[in-house]
């Protein structure tokens, strides 16, 4: 989750932004993102009380800034309608991140027009997947690629 999280936002975040250190500013732009089971919007998790979820609070912290960082530490504050495609995997029994932090981030792709594809995983966890749901989710995400030319033809063609 921490990873799709990354390429979320390495993929959204516009090449000048606040959020990038020096080094890291005006990289290439991402030409798709793959996104596995990452939290999209971390101001809509939340803990069973309501409060910040835990591990936000632990990693954004809960001053009086976090509410600030949270909304721009979330991918979806970034979404625009140039943005590179995204294909995203979710299990439907994920205890970690909830599924609708998925189903929302495609929605909100759909009404940007932002080519992208969800693959929920009936009854994956987190990243807990099977065998053959985990090939199903890497044979989509390359034909994903695929689709969009985003990968040597030489590995399209070995995928067939």
């Amino acid at each position: 989750s921490a990873g799709g999280h990354l390429a979320l936002m390495a993929g959204l975040l516009p090449a000048a932004n606040d959020l990038d250190s020096a080094e890291c500013r005006d990289a290439p732009a991402a030409a798709a993102i793959l996104d596995f089971y990452g939290p999209a919007d971390l101001t809509g998790i939340a803990s069973p009380s309501g409060a910040r979820h835990p591990t936000v609070a632990n990693w954004i912290g809960n001053d009086a800034e976090a509410a600030v960082t949270e909304r721009a530490m979330s991918p979806v504050a970034w979404l625009a309608k140039d943005s590179p495609p995204v294909f995203i995997v979710h299990g439907d029994a994920d205890p970690v991140v909830p599924v609708a932090q998925s189903i929302a981030l495609k929605r909100r792709l759909d009404a940007l027009a932002v080519p992208s594809e969800l693959f929920i995983v009936r009854g994956g966890g987190h990243g807990k997947f099977t065998p053959e749901r985990q090939a199903e989710a890497s044979a989509r995400a390359i034909a994903f690629l695929c689709g969009r030319d985003l990968l040597a033809a030489s590995a399209c063609a070995a995928k067939n």
